[in-house]
């Protein structure tokens, strides 16, 4: 008999919309950290941060698909995803805001 698997998500909205990010593919969650903007970067690239001394890229999701965004509240936090190798193609890591 197999065993039934579980998972875990991260729900998070944009705009009207809730999504979920599977648990596995989040690293870590953390605060909001100040954003530094970066010049000559793809509209939907919000700046990078520091992150223990790793220069980490913020990517805005609703920039990315063309949606209004929202200002941010105190509750906010970025989840990070980090370098996972898939089949021999890798994914760098980045912050979802």
């Amino acid at each position: 008999m197999l065993a039934a698997r579980t998972e875990q998500y991260i729900i998070f909205r944009l705009v009207q919309e809730k999504l979920a990010i599977a648990i596995r593919e989040i690293d870590e969650i953390i605060k909001m950290e100040p954003i530094t903007a970066v010049p000559n970067s793809k509209p939907f690239i919000k700046g990078v941060i520091n992150l223990r001394g790793k220069i980490i890229p913020v990517i805005s999701l609703c920039r990315r698909f063309g949606l209004a965004e929202s200002p941010p509240d105190a509750s906010g936090a970025l989840s990070a995803g980090g370098h996972r190798d898939y089949g021999g193609f890798r994914r760098e890591g980045g912050f979802l805001s």
